[in-house]
């Protein structure tokens, strides 16, 4: 683990993220098990195309840079020490380069656990970035007279369609690409940057699905190719408690973002790493994918839905695969984390008549020049 971490370039060099670091990351985020639905290495890697991600280290940190072109940010720095100084280097060299950025996806017990201000900083709600928790068990019995409409859909649904619930294999892969290239017909995807840029990320998922997946091994060194294979791990018995206070850094533990266990950050070894990885689902009609779904452990005791996409014409269909992903894969984790709305009033709509049990509140951090 040690050649992983010395992998990565010293700030203020970076590189691209790439599969080679997946190791590390999953090490990072068993350290310090997060909140935020960007923080697992999926997410992080599947998107890397879109917003340029790049990866440097400065002292016991991990810096994660996107780079794309409109809107450069750093992620939140993984790591223990100093983060508002780390915070400052960071933002003081890029400005010194002339760029304009902001330390963004801060989750709220980093933000509001350390005063900011007088360390020269200005911190700003960024409710469109924010993520919305829903109790596992309301998804998936969807009880009580609030769920009264989504019990209707997928009543509605069971008895209008012949269909079939699968677990996501690599021999199912084409069929959902298939779907997801006319819902982008359908959506005009490449018209909408948006859109686009999430098409991508779903084509990245499944080109890298087995190596990203439930199949992925603890040294991801052996899994750096396209739909690979090894072995599933049990995130219940791995992954430590999440825990706020102690993630919070600065004010709450002064010396880190968690007290250090000597020899596992950085660094550590390969026996260290918590990586269980993506699980996905499909909806057969007719014997036709018609929805598909991609998830993984955040922390011990929450799943995120990374990617959810169904057939339109197929009324109730949203509803039921969200029910049955979580059903037959994820029963056992309390809460599930549906990421953000974006901004966009449907989406917010769609996700608010869930009823999220908690929404995961995120910052940005910038200079107060």
């Amino acid at each position: 683990m040690e050649e992983s971490w010395k992998s990565v370039p010293e700030f203020p060099l970076f590189k691209d993220l790439s599969l080679e670091d997946k190791s590390l990351l999953d090490l990072a985020f068993t350290r310090f098990p997060p909140s935020l639905s960007e923080f697992t290495f999926t997410n992080l890697f599947i998107w890397r195309h879109a917003y340029k991600i790049k990866i440097s280290r400065l002292k016991n940190f991990l810096c994660l840079l996107a780079e794309n072109r409109d809107h450069p940010f750093f992620f939140s720095p993984i790591g223990e020490g100093d983060v508002a100084e780390c915070c400052r280097t960071l933002l003081r060299s890029m400005k010194e380069k002339g760029v304009s950025v902001k330390i963004a996806r801060v989750p709220e017990e980093v933000a509001s656990r350390f005063d900011w201000k007088s360390e020269g900083f200005v911190v700003e709600f960024d409710r469109d970035q924010s993520d919305y928790v829903y109790l596992s068990e309301d998804l998936i019995h969807l009880q009580g007279r609030k769920y009264h409409r989504k019990r209707n859909h997928i009543k509605q649904f069971k008895e209008k369609y012949a269909y079939q619930y699968l677990p996501l294999t690599s021999e199912l892969i084409s069929d959902c690409l298939r779907l997801e290239s006319n819902w982008c017909d359908l959506r005009q995807c490449e018209v909408m940057p948006g859109l686009r840029n999430e098409s991508i990320a779903i084509k990245e998922a499944f080109a890298y699905f087995e190596a990203l997946g439930v199949n992925s091994v603890r040294n991801s060194s052996r899994s750096t190719q396209r739909l690979s294979t090894g072995w599933a791990l049990n995130p219940a018995e791995i992954i430590p408690k999440y825990d706020p206070v102690a993630a919070a850094g600065p004010g709450s533990a002064p010396e880190g973002l968690l007290p250090r266990r000597e020899g596992l950050w950085p660094g550590g070894s390969s026996g260290d790493i918590f990586s269980n990885g993506v699980k996905g689902g499909v909806i057969l009609i007719n014997g036709k994918v018609e929805a598909f779904t991609l998830g993984e452990p955040l922390n011990h005791d929450t799943v995120v839905i990374h990617i959810e996409k169904a057939n339109p014409a197929f009324e109730g269909l949203y509803p039921m695969i969200n029910q049955a992903f979580l059903e037959n894969h994820w029963s056992e984790y309390t809460y599930v984390n549906r990421e953000q709305d974006l901004g966009e009033e449907g989406l917010r709509k769609a996700k608010e008549s869930y009823f999220p049990h908690q929404m995961i509140n995120k910052y940005t951090i910038g200079l107060n020049d």
